[in-house]
């Protein structure tokens, strides 16, 4: 058996183990209406002023399903988001801008960022990424993390 496969076992065992003992609680994804046809125009703020520039949040977002939703008690609650409107051509800016609104609305402290379910499925399966090559390297967006920073993710897959 690989190692992945053998991590993969272990992990879905942990995961079974915590969500049986009440200590994770895994929300399933939901369909959010589509409230806007077209993307914020958002600017980037200056390249020196990165690290404490506030992100203007837009007042609506493109239709998005979140995906994966853990809460773990005494822990950030972690979502997986996807946006079909968002590509990697979509300024970094516009994406961490949706991606913290909708982190807003769904009360969520991590999530990463997708524009398909497959890039989704590839950022969690070894497999399924080899079965999709591709998948996530074009629609991989970005996640903002423990940290509270967006990373694009576009230093990774270019």
């Amino acid at each position: 058996m690989s190692p992945a496969k053998t991590k993969g076992i272990f992990l879905g065992i942990v995961l079974g183990v915590l969500v049986g003992a009440g200590l994770l609680y895994v929300r399933g994804g939901r369909e959010v209406e589509e409230v806007a046809s077209e993307l914020p125009e958002v600017e980037p703020p200056p390249a020196d002023s990165m690290a404490t520039a506030e992100i203007a949040l837009p007042d609506s977002v493109p239709a998005y399903s979140v995906l994966g939703v853990a809460e773990e008690l005494g822990s950030p609650t972690r979502g997986d988001v996807i946006v079909p409107a968002l590509t990697r051509e979509t300024p970094a800016a516009v994406r961490e801008a949706v991606l913290r609104r909708i982190m807003q609305l769904e009360g969520l402290d991590e999530a990463a960022l997708f524009c398909s379910e497959d890039a989704l499925r590839a950022a969690y399966s070894e497999v399924f990424q080899s079965e999709h090559p591709g998948a996530l390297q074009t629609c991989g967006l970005g996640q903002v993390g423990s940290d509270g920073v967006f990373n694009s993710w576009d230093a990774l897959y270019r």
